[in-house]
C-alpha cells in the first residue's frame, strides 16, 4: 500500500501505473518529441488558436497545482518553490522564479524546457507561460499575463518569461469543458 501523499514532488510507479507523490494523480509520460509533433500537427490543422487552447489548459493546471499547495498552508515563496520542484521532477526543465513576491512582476526562467517553442523554430511560449500565469494568479489572487519571452540559444535553450499583474477583469471560472465539451466526452 502506498503511503499518504506528501508535498514533496516525485513519482511512484507500481503495476504499470505512475502517480505523483504530491497529488496522488495518475501520470502519463510522453516523449517531448511527441508533444512537439502533436503541436505542429494541431497548428497546421487549426492555426494559431491551438496556442490559446494549450495556454489555457496549462494556466488551469498551474492554478490548480498552486491552489493545492496553498491549501496545505504554504506561503508565497513555498508555493513557487513547489512549482519549481514539480517541473524538475516531471522533466519539464529547470525552473527558477524570481521578482516581486508581494504581488508584482515576476521573472520565470526555464532552462532545458521540454516544451520550448524555439525547438520548433517559434518564439511564443504557450505551455510553460500558461502554467506560470496560472500559478501566479492563484498565489496572488489576481490575474497575471506573460508580457514577453526571451529565448537564448547557448549550450541549451533557455526561456525567460516576464509576468506582470493584469489590469483586465479576471475570469476565474473559465473551464475548458464549457467551451470544448468534447474534451470531457460529452
Amino acid at each position: 500500500m502506498e503511503e499518504a501523499a506528501t508535498r514533496t514532488p516525485g513519482i511512484v510507479a507500481s503495476d504499470g501505473v505512475m502517480k505523483g507523490v504530491a497529488s496522488g494523480d495518475r501520470l502519463i509520460a510522453l516523449p517531448a518529441k511527441f508533444w512537439n509533433d502533436a503541436k505542429l500537427f494541431l497548428g497546421k490543422a487549426y492555426g494559431s488558436s491551438v496556442n490559446v487552447v494549450l495556454s489555457k489548459f496549462a494556466e488551469d493546471f498551474g492554478r490548480a497545482y498552486a491552489l493545492r499547495i496553498l491549501a496545505e498552508g504554504a506561503g508565497v515563496r513555498e508555493a513557487f518553490s513547489a512549482m519549481e520542484e514539480m517541473a524538475s521532477v516531471a522533466g519539464w526543465g529547470r525552473v527558477k522564479v524570481s521578482g516581486d513576491f508581494s504581488g508584482g512582476p515576476l521573472t520565470v526562467e526555464v532552462a532545458g524546457c521540454a516544451f520550448c517553442p524555439a525547438s520548433l523554430g517559434g518564439d511564443k511560449c504557450d505551455f510553460m507561460a500558461g502554467v506560470a500565469v496560472g500559478a501566479a494568479g492563484a498565489v496572488f489572487g489576481r490575474e497575471y499575463v506573460n508580457d514577453h519571452v526571451d529565448i537564448t540559444r547557448g549550450d541549451e535553450l533557455r526561456c525567460i518569461l516576464s509576468l506582470r499583474p493584469s489590469n483586465r477583469a479576471s475570469c476565474p471560472d473559465w473551464k475548458p469543458g464549457a467551451y470544448f465539451p468534447w474534451l470531457l466526452g460529452k
